[in-house]
């Protein structure tokens, strides 16, 4: 999975995950999978820094920085 991937990047830093919610999650909107894979990635990327928070000796036990995960909707130039 892509959140594996991503925590390989960070074992001297436990980020503070932050993403963008899917707009809307009542009962006349459709969501689609695309609108929620922020939400699957950030959780996916946080469940695998809780493990290396566990098992990796010196691992920050606080956040130190931050991660931004967004979709493509944000970028005003694609």
């Amino acid at each position: 999975m892509k959140s594996n991937e991503v925590c390989k990047y960070f074992f001297k830093e436990f980020p503070s995950v932050r993403f963008r919610a899917a707009k809307s999650l009542d009962a006349t909107t459709m969501t689609t999978f695309r609108d929620l894979i922020p939400t699957k990635l950030a959780a996916g990327v946080w469940d695998c820094l809780m493990k290396y928070k566990k098992s990796i000796p010196n691992f920050p036990q606080t956040e130190t920085c931050e991660l931004l995960i967004l979709d493509r909707s944000i970028d005003q130039v694609s």
